[in-house]
């Protein structure tokens, strides 16, 4: 069985293979994660235990952390670290982005659905 994870520049915005799955987003830009500042609105169209496609509408609002060092295979990033807060009817959640001076999001740690452990992706491919 495959599992697969479709990101648009690094952000997710589908699951498959996973069980309860991220069936499709609508989520924030890489340049407006990258801003590292402003409340905007977040959908996920979750698969259920059922089968059928529940939607989760969630509030975000971004803020910076501390400017980062991270290794990925070695090599050293400089990075712009973003936190992604989102509050919704079926709970709350936080996606972490480590941005390299480019606005490339080389790290992150996202959710693809309040109850199951969030995703770490690197970009080791420029």
């Amino acid at each position: 069985e495959y599992q697969t994870i479709a990101l648009r520049k690094g952000v997710i915005i589908a699951t498959r293979g996973f069980g309860q799955d991220l069936m499709s987003a609508e989520a924030p830009t890489a340049d407006v994660l990258f801003a590292g500042s402003g409340t905007y609105s977040r959908k996920h169209y979750i698969l259920d235990g059922a089968d059928q496609t529940q939607l989760q509408e969630y509030t975000c609002t971004l803020s910076l952390s501390n400017n980062e060092e991270i290794v990925i295979l070695g090599l050293n990033y400089l990075t712009k670290k973003v936190d992604e807060n989102c509050i919704g009817s079926a709970g709350t959640f936080t996606n972490t982005y480590w941005f390299d001076t480019k606005g490339v999001i080389r790290q992150s740690r996202q959710s693809r659905m309040i109850g199951v452990e969030n995703m770490q992706l690197q970009a080791i491919i420029d």
